[in-house]
């Protein structure tokens, strides 16, 4: 474990220094989108959870580490919290 992640760190040092050959990879149109769509739901969801008051979907909300920040489970809170 300690072996590979000291590998990928070399490799990405040795990438970010000048003169390092760089690789770009190009995302077809639907990936874009796909990306674009994701963060435009999570931003209007967040905004949407921004005055609920519990720490559950403050945590989902702001993306807390070793927190779930699934999208399915941020709406169903915020969706609950409206029929209340």
């Amino acid at each position: 474990m300690i072996v590979s992640f000291l590998q990928i760190l070399q490799e990405s040092v040795i990438k970010l220094l000048p003169g390092a050959a760089r690789d770009t990879a190009t995302l077809p149109p639907t990936a874009v989108g796909a990306l674009v769509a994701t963060v435009v739901v999570k931003g209007i969801i967040g905004i949407g959870c921004i005055r609920i008051k519990t720490t559950q979907v403050q945590a989902l909300a702001q993306g807390e580490p070793g927190r779930s920040t699934s999208t399915q489970s941020l709406a169903n809170s915020f969706l609950s919290r409206l029929q209340d």
